[in-house]
């Protein structure tokens, strides 16, 4: 499955509101569902059709995603605070 930021809506937690506020026709899961998961749901919309794919990716998948779509995504606070981490290792090194 290949998804283009262009194509993408929204990337948020999936119990956000903003998330719930998506009228989707497919849901695709790709999450381990264990008890501690922080899943996110990508939103996607291509050929008038609106698809909610939920994912778990990683600290560098979602800085990736703030230079590629930065108005367009939330994070859970412990990953902002890891993303802020990352970041400072980079610029130290």
């Amino acid at each position: 499955l290949r998804i283009e930021t262009e194509n993408a809506e929204y990337l948020g937690p999936v119990d956000c509101d903003k998330v719930k506020s998506y009228n989707v026709d497919t849901v695709l899961n790709y999450y381990s569902r264990s008890d501690d998961a922080k899943p996110y749901a990508f939103i996607v919309r291509k050929n008038d059709k609106t698809m909610k794919l939920i994912i778990e990716p990683n600290a560098k998948f979602l800085r990736s995603l703030k230079y590629k779509m930065p108005r367009r995504y939330e994070l859970y606070t412990e990953d902002k605070i890891e993303i802020e981490n990352l970041e400072n290792s980079i610029i130290s090194e």
